[in-house]
């Protein structure tokens, strides 16, 4: 099978200005992310920006490309999956053909590389047809609640709460960010990277599974990049 690494990388952010762009321990947030895909054999990257700066930043790390998202495609709430179709078509016309796409968020950039390749070759070899990276949820559902205008309500119905969290079954997970793998024909057929009768779940570490939207997270993954 021939993949293609779709690293999105607009030059927009709302929670931190300029994040792709952001030094994460003397380098930029995506470059993580593009040197840890080039250890991957036979992964074809390529970086989905609407910003020239970001895409010469990439050039000193071999990512030799001309495409520029469109802008209609880069505001901030642009559906990622429109731009995963458009650099498909834009592929196809280069003549460059792929059989699978790899999202990769450069928000996650303690993502493990044995575990990015365990996550590749298993789509591989038991012929999935769409992958997501998952993670232990550490806020139990059962303690989890919605407010309203006149109160509040347990988010799982029927339940009855209990301070011994020991109790719990603990088989819940949500969904991490960290990666991302769907054929091309699933894609443009249900323009969806999230299916549920073909989504299939691989389970990674909690630092794997770490995404940065916010200040506070750049401080925490930075602590744990450190140890």
């Amino acid at each position: 099978m021939k993949f293609l690494a779709f690293i999105p990388a607009r030059s927009g952010s709302q929670s931190i200005k300029n994040k792709n762009m952001r030094l994460f321990h003397g380098k930029p947030l995506l470059h993580h992310t593009i040197i840890q895909a080039k250890k991957i054999r036979d992964l074809k990257i390529f970086i989905s920006t609407d910003s020239l700066k970001i895409l010469k930043s990439t050039k000193k790390l071999g990512c030799d490309q001309t495409y520029l998202r469109p802008k209609h495609l880069s505001k901030n709430n642009s559906n990622i999956i429109s731009s995963i179709i458009h650099c498909i078509k834009w592929q196809k016309k280069k003549g460059n053909k792929f059989d699978a796409i790899v999202v990769l968020q450069p928000t996650s950039p303690l993502r493990s590389t044995s575990e990015l390749k365990k996550a590749i070759k298993t789509f591989k070899e038991k012929n999935f047809k769409s992958l997501i990276g998952v993670s232990k949820m550490r806020e139990h559902p059962y303690d989890c609640i919605e407010t309203k205008k006149n109160g509040w309500n347990f988010l799982r119905k029927n339940l009855k709460f209990s301070t011994n969290r020991q109790s719990y079954k603990n088989n819940f997970y949500y969904i991490n960010g960290s990666l991302y793998i769907s054929t091309v024909d699933i894609i443009l057929k249900k323009k969806k990277l999230v299916l549920k009768n073909f989504t299939k779940l691989f389970v990674t570490s909690y630092q794997s599974g770490f995404e940065i939207d916010y200040m506070q997270d750049l401080k925490i993954a930075e602590s744990l990049f450190k140890n």
